[in-house]
Protein backbone atom coordinates (compact mmCIF):
# COMPACT_ATOMS: atom_id res chain seq x y z
CA UNK A 1 0.00 0.00 0.00
CA UNK A 2 1.18 3.50 -0.80
CA UNK A 3 0.02 6.19 1.62
CA UNK A 4 0.39 9.97 1.39
CA UNK A 5 2.64 10.82 4.35
CA UNK A 6 1.02 14.22 4.84
CA UNK A 7 -2.67 13.31 4.68
CA UNK A 8 -2.69 9.59 5.40
CA UNK A 9 -4.74 9.02 2.25
CA UNK A 10 -4.33 5.69 0.47
CA UNK A 11 -2.82 6.42 -2.96
CA UNK A 12 -2.73 2.89 -4.34
CA UNK A 13 -0.97 -0.45 -4.16
CA UNK A 14 2.02 -2.05 -5.85
CA UNK A 15 1.22 -5.71 -6.45
CA UNK A 16 3.58 -8.69 -6.45
CA UNK A 17 5.91 -7.40 -3.73
CA UNK A 18 6.73 -8.47 -0.20
CA UNK A 19 5.19 -6.38 2.56
CA UNK A 20 7.76 -6.07 5.38
CA UNK A 21 10.25 -3.60 3.90
CA UNK A 22 9.88 -0.04 2.72
CA UNK A 23 10.57 0.86 -0.92
CA UNK A 24 13.88 2.42 -1.88
CA UNK A 25 13.74 5.23 -4.38
CA UNK A 26 16.65 5.37 -6.76
CA UNK A 27 17.74 6.23 -10.24
CA UNK A 28 16.28 6.57 -12.72
CA UNK A 29 14.16 9.28 -11.10
CA UNK A 30 10.52 8.43 -10.81
CA UNK A 31 10.91 4.80 -9.91
CA UNK A 32 11.01 2.83 -6.69
CA UNK A 33 12.36 -0.61 -5.90
CA UNK A 34 10.99 -3.20 -3.52
CA UNK A 35 11.54 -6.87 -2.75
CA UNK A 36 9.44 -9.13 -4.93
CA UNK A 37 7.59 -12.16 -3.67
CA UNK A 38 9.61 -14.44 -5.97
CA UNK A 39 13.28 -13.91 -4.96
CA UNK A 40 13.43 -10.77 -7.08
CA UNK A 41 13.60 -7.00 -6.85
CA UNK A 42 10.67 -5.18 -8.41
CA UNK A 43 11.12 -1.74 -9.98
CA UNK A 44 7.90 0.24 -10.17
CA UNK A 45 6.76 3.61 -11.47
CA UNK A 46 6.11 6.02 -8.59
CA UNK A 47 3.21 7.73 -10.38
CA UNK A 48 1.29 4.76 -11.76
CA UNK A 49 2.58 2.14 -9.23
CA UNK A 50 2.88 -0.31 -12.13
CA UNK A 51 5.76 -2.77 -12.23
CA UNK A 52 8.40 -1.74 -14.77
CA UNK A 53 10.78 -4.71 -14.48
CA UNK A 54 12.06 -7.45 -12.20
CA UNK A 55 15.67 -8.21 -11.32
CA UNK A 56 16.64 -11.70 -10.10
CA UNK A 57 18.08 -11.75 -6.60
CA UNK A 58 18.72 -14.93 -4.59
CA UNK A 59 17.21 -17.32 -2.07
CA UNK A 60 15.64 -15.71 1.02
CA UNK A 61 16.02 -12.10 -0.11
CA UNK A 62 15.35 -10.34 3.21
CA UNK A 63 16.25 -6.68 2.81
CA UNK A 64 16.94 -4.00 0.24
CA UNK A 65 18.98 -0.81 0.47
CA UNK A 66 20.20 2.01 -1.75
CA UNK A 67 23.82 3.19 -1.74
CA UNK A 68 23.81 6.84 -2.92
CA UNK A 69 27.57 6.95 -3.56
CA UNK A 70 27.50 4.16 -6.15
CA UNK A 71 23.86 4.47 -7.25
CA UNK A 72 23.46 0.73 -6.65
CA UNK A 73 20.60 -1.09 -4.99
CA UNK A 74 21.68 -4.04 -2.85
CA UNK A 75 19.72 -6.95 -1.43
CA UNK A 76 20.59 -9.04 1.59
CA UNK A 77 19.95 -12.70 0.69
CA UNK A 78 19.76 -14.69 3.92
CA UNK A 79 19.85 -18.35 2.93
CA UNK A 80 22.08 -17.62 -0.07
CA UNK A 81 24.64 -15.89 2.23
CA UNK A 82 25.04 -13.15 -0.36
CA UNK A 83 24.18 -9.65 -1.50
CA UNK A 84 22.85 -8.95 -5.00
CA UNK A 85 24.07 -5.67 -6.53
CA UNK A 86 21.74 -3.99 -9.03
CA UNK A 87 22.55 -0.96 -11.19
CA UNK A 88 19.16 0.57 -11.96
CA UNK A 89 20.57 3.25 -14.30
CA UNK A 90 21.61 0.52 -16.75
CA UNK A 91 18.88 -1.92 -15.68
CA UNK A 92 21.17 -4.82 -14.84
CA UNK A 93 22.38 -7.08 -12.05
CA UNK A 94 26.07 -6.31 -11.52
CA UNK A 95 27.06 -9.22 -9.27
CA UNK A 96 26.26 -11.36 -6.27
CA UNK A 97 28.72 -10.79 -3.42
CA UNK A 98 29.30 -13.81 -1.14
CA UNK A 99 29.14 -12.66 2.48
CA UNK A 100 30.23 -15.72 4.44
CA UNK A 101 27.08 -15.85 6.53
CA UNK A 102 23.36 -15.09 6.65
CA UNK A 103 22.68 -11.35 6.26
CA UNK A 104 19.53 -10.03 7.86
CA UNK A 105 19.89 -6.36 6.99
CA UNK A 106 22.42 -3.87 5.63
CA UNK A 107 23.18 -0.18 5.78
CA UNK A 108 25.00 2.21 3.49
CA UNK A 109 27.51 4.59 5.05
CA UNK A 110 26.80 6.99 2.16
CA UNK A 111 30.39 6.85 0.90
CA UNK A 112 30.24 3.61 -1.07
CA UNK A 113 30.81 1.36 1.93
CA UNK A 114 27.98 -1.02 2.85
CA UNK A 115 27.69 -2.97 6.11
CA UNK A 116 25.65 -6.11 6.74
CA UNK A 117 24.97 -8.08 9.90
CA UNK A 118 25.43 -11.85 9.60
CA UNK A 119 23.08 -13.41 12.10
CA UNK A 120 24.36 -16.98 12.00
CA UNK A 121 28.01 -16.09 12.69
CA UNK A 122 27.46 -12.96 14.83
CA UNK A 123 29.57 -10.73 12.59
CA UNK A 124 29.28 -7.48 10.67
CA UNK A 125 30.89 -7.40 7.24
CA UNK A 126 31.71 -4.43 5.06
CA UNK A 127 31.92 -4.26 1.31
CA UNK A 128 32.26 -1.72 -1.46
CA UNK A 129 29.84 -2.61 -4.26
CA UNK A 130 31.68 -0.37 -6.74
Amino acid sequence: MVVDEDTGALLGEVTGVNVPTEPRWCTPPGSGMQLGNDQSVVEFDLKTLRVIRRYPAAEDVDAILFDPASGYVLTMNGDAHSSTVIEPRHQNVVTNIPLGGKPEYGASAGDGMVYANLTDVSEVVKSMPT
